[in-house]
């Protein structure tokens, strides 16, 4: 079974480091890293990921830019309500929404640290 993970950030440099960093530790055909960057993008490609019982692992910024039509609470909600049970890691600057907390699983201590999220997504895409 090939495991997903769907990553959505509308900054074009941190998504693109973060995808190459990640595609050289989780390699295919076991890994598929999944980069978006709007709201929309992200559930059209989930939504065909959760069908096939690939996704495992979803990562997202909070504000997805002026781009997107929505933001990355909104993704989660969106995740959740089509049912997608799996850990949803935020990794934004925008404060969580009380009523979004129970959403997400994890949050990294430092914001757009590459080697600390590489650290989260390995917590869920390999645990111990």
């Amino acid at each position: 079974m090939v495991k997903s993970f769907l990553f959505c950030e509308d900054d074009p440099g941190i998504r693109d480091s973060f995808t190459n960093v990640l595609r050289r530790r989780f390699h295919e055909p076991e890994y598929k890293i999944i980069p978006t960057s709007t709201l929309d993008e992200a559930l059209c490609l989930a939504d065909r990921e959760i069908f096939e019982g690939n996704l495992v692992l979803v990562q997202t910024d909070g504000d997805l830019g002026p781009r997107s039509a929505g933001d990355g609470f909104q993704l989660a909600q969106r995740l959740r309500g089509i049912g997608y049970t799996g850990p949803i890691i935020y990794d934004g600057s925008t404060k969580i929404p009380a009523e979004c907390q129970s959403l997400f699983s994890d949050t990294p201590m430092k914001k757009k640290d590459i080697p600390q999220m590489v650290d989260l997504v390995r917590k869920y895409l390999k645990p111990e």
